[in-house]
């Protein structure tokens, strides 16, 4: 099997594929210099329902969290079925972090309440989130260790370019790294190259109608920069439609952004986005 992207959902489906056939040859590639995709310029971790939250505090339902959506952002702005999936499946995933030694209990992890505990509270203040001892780079390294636990084929700065199709049929990918390019024949390939967040013509392409002002260019977003929606190209020629906008609810920031005390460069050392976005 080949995967593309080794973010978080790439890295965790080279996991999942190894656990169910221990003798299967996974391939995961990243065009990238580093694993973790977006996962590495994230703040924190949301973990709504699992055995820890549970332990510290009276956790809230999937309603509860809806509600709470609802009623902050409008009931049309927010992905219910996206919603539900995600919190069913946040304590499965966050019981995995924890025994791989993600550590989010300890005495450098934070915990997080709501700030708007007036709408929220049902018995005394209810956990929102952890953020782990690390913050989400401490996730990102114990997932590239579990990769080398399983012998997972992992190959950095190897961008795929093309899907190798015939019949109808995926049947492999074509790969350009720095100095050759090549193929790679596989009986499945999986696509998680992230989202598009850095491809500022593409959200505004996406999300038409849904916000007022889109900066465009080539990364308008504090973001990861190889977040530029590969796989629309990559699924092109497949016909492949696209639907909805893969996003869990549509929240702005009232009163504008804030100015942070930082500038970000890529590895090149080159600036990639506007610092006064927010």
């Amino acid at each position: 099997a080949v995967i593309v992207g080794a973010g978080v959902s790439g890295e965790t489906a080279a996991l999942e594929l190894k656990a169910q056939n221990p003798n299967i040859k996974v391939v995961l590639l990243e065009k990238q210099a580093a694993t973790g995709g977006s996962l590495r310029y994230s703040s924190g971790y949301i973990g709504t329902s699992s055995k820890l939250s549970k332990k510290s505090f009276n956790t809230n339902t999937v309603d509860d969290v809806l509600a709470f959506l609802d009623n902050y952002i409008g009931q049309d702005k927010v992905n219910h079925t996206f919603v539900r999936m995600l919190y069913d499946l946040s304590e499965c995933v966050t019981d995995i972090f924890t025994s791989w030694g993600v550590d989010c209990d300890g005495a450098n992890a934070t915990r997080g309440q709501d700030p708007h505990q007036e709408r929220w509270t049902r018995e005394g203040r209810q956990l929102w989130y952890y953020i782990p001892a690390g913050r989400t780079n401490a996730i990102a390294n114990v997932l590239e260790d579990q990769l080398k636990k399983q012998k997972v084929d992992l190959r950095l700065n190897s961008k795929v370019t093309d899907l190798i199709i015939a019949d109808g049929k995926v049947l492999g990918v074509k790969v350009q790294t720095k100095d050759t390019s090549y193929t790679i024949n596989a009986k499945a390939v999986l696509l998680a190259t992230g989202g598009f967040s850095s491809k500022g013509d593409l959200v505004k392409k996406l999300t038409e109608g849904m916000y007022k002002n889109v900066p465009t260019g080539p990364n308008p977003y504090a973001s990861n920069p190889g977040a530029t929606g590969d796989i629309f190209g990559l699924v092109e020629k497949l016909g492949v439609p696209t639907i909805g906008t893969g996003v869990m609810a549509y929240a702005g920031s009232p009163g504008g952004g804030s100015i942070p005390s930082r500038f970000y460069v890529n590895q090149d050392g080159k600036r990639y986005m506007d610092e006064y976005s927010w």
